[in-house]
């Protein structure tokens, strides 16, 4: 099974004037068909619990503030990573934003799946956009398909009924800021599409695959 390395800018930032966000990167297991019980974990307890064979994290962690000359307990900080995951694996971005008073909150999250044929992509969440802070936007890239809350539990994922929504493309609008393709893929994706035939006494579902390009096409 091939290895990928996937980059993240994860952290919060904070404000007394323009409010608040956070944005962070976890590991989804596949649980069992359906959406199993195992729970997420960040990336970085994902690669020192029990999943460390499936995410790596490479070197150390660099961390800053968030807001240049305001400690991190209170502006926030920002974090870079690099991690080596094993292909297959479901990855989720979630990122939540509260702006000042006035402001609807932004919260939505966006699932992932690492394969190393996949386009090399970056993909931008935006945060806070304010002078001061050197945190406007959380960051991922790596090889890795963009997948909906669907394809997720049909992997195995576990997500609550109550937080399915924040993967509605509606919601995904709200905080992503772009989704660049540093290197087209070498592999095209094939997804399982199932389909019902009739077949004398009844229906009988049978497996067909295709090739898909992108999620949000």
């Amino acid at each position: 099974m091939s290895e990928c390395h996937i980059k993240t800018i994860s952290g919060s930032v904070n404000t007394t004037t323009a409010g608040n966000a956070k944005a962070n990167f976890f590991h989804s297991p596949r649980g069992g068909e359906g959406g199993g019980s195992s729970r997420e974990v960040f990336m970085d307890k994902a690669a020192t619990g029990t999943q460390h064979t499936l995410v790596q994290r490479v070197g150390n962690a660099q961390f800053s503030e968030s807001i240049p000359g305001t400690s991190p307990s209170i502006g926030g900080r920002r974090i870079t990573q690099v991690f080596v995951v094993t292909e297959g694996e479901v990855l989720k971005a979630f990122v939540n934003v509260r702006g000042a008073y006035g402001n609807l909150p932004r919260s939505a999250s966006m699932f992932l799946r690492v394969r190393a044929g996949a386009a090399y992509r970056r993909l931008r969440f935006k945060l806070i956009d304010i002078p001061e802070s050197d945190f406007d936007f959380a960051e991922i890239e790596g090889t890795f398909d963009l997948i909906t809350t669907e394809e997720a539990l049909a992997l195995g994922v576990h997500i609550p009924t109550a937080y399915r929504s924040f993967s509605d493309p509606s919601n995904i609008a709200t905080i992503l800021d772009s989704d660049t393709i540093i290197r087209e893929e070498t592999i095209a994706r094939v997804v399982l599409e199932e389909k019902e035939v009739s077949a004398g006494d009844g229906p009988v579902k049978i497996i067909r695959k295709r090739r898909k390009r992108r999620l949000l096409e």
